[in-house]
């Protein structure tokens, strides 16, 4: 019985150890779980925030992108009708009347103080003829513009068409006001 009673001794405490050693196992896996169950938990928050920041972030993109697309088109519209409102100005300019358009030529020309060749438009080379002064200017060939000539000689050329005047004089004078005017 002695032996019985060791053995059962020995088999009880090795039970005891066996499960004092599950219970360890169960309580260090069940802590193990619990970390990663944390460390995941803070993964997916962590993620989630992510996801919503690159998604705010697109979203901003988004409407600046659409805020510059809407601006450059109304850009691009303004821009488009101030060059057909200046092409309109010289188309004007070209059909008016005689007496003024001759003042306006006349008064080109005074600037010009060289001999040279007078290349008038089409439409005003007779009034050119007739208003030239025949001992500073001779006229050449007609070229194709609204209005107004270009003046040519071996030490400079002047154009002083209709669009050029319009485009580089008249138009950075005025083009602020004129914006201002018609975009108010």
């Amino acid at each position: 019985m002695a032996l019985d009673d060791i053995l059962a001794a020995i088999t009880k405490e090795t039970d005891q150890r066996i499960a004092a050693a599950k219970e360890a196992y169960r309580t260090q896996l069940s802590a193990m779980r619990e970390e990663s169950d944390r460390r995941l938990l803070a993964k997916k928050q962590e993620f989630s925030n992510q996801c919503n920041e690159k998604e705010q972030q697109m979203r901003s993109k988004t409407r600046t992108h659409m805020s510059l697309y809407r601006r450059n088109s109304m850009l691009l519209k303004k821009q488009a009708l101030l060059e057909q409102f200046y092409n309109d100005v010289a188309e004007t300019i070209s059909k008016e009347k005689s007496a003024t358009l001759e003042k306006f030529l006349i008064a080109c020309l005074d600037q010009i103080k060289e001999k040279g060749e007078l290349h008038p438009t089409k439409s005003h080379a007779a009034l050119l003829e007739k208003i030239a002064d025949k001992k500073l200017f001779t006229i050449g060939k007609p070229i194709d513009a609204l209005g107004g000539f270009i003046f040519t000689s071996e030490t400079q050329e002047r154009n002083c068409t209709f669009e050029n005047l319009v485009k580089e004089q008249l138009r950075p004078a005025t083009e602020v006001d004129v914006a201002a005017s018609l975009f108010a």
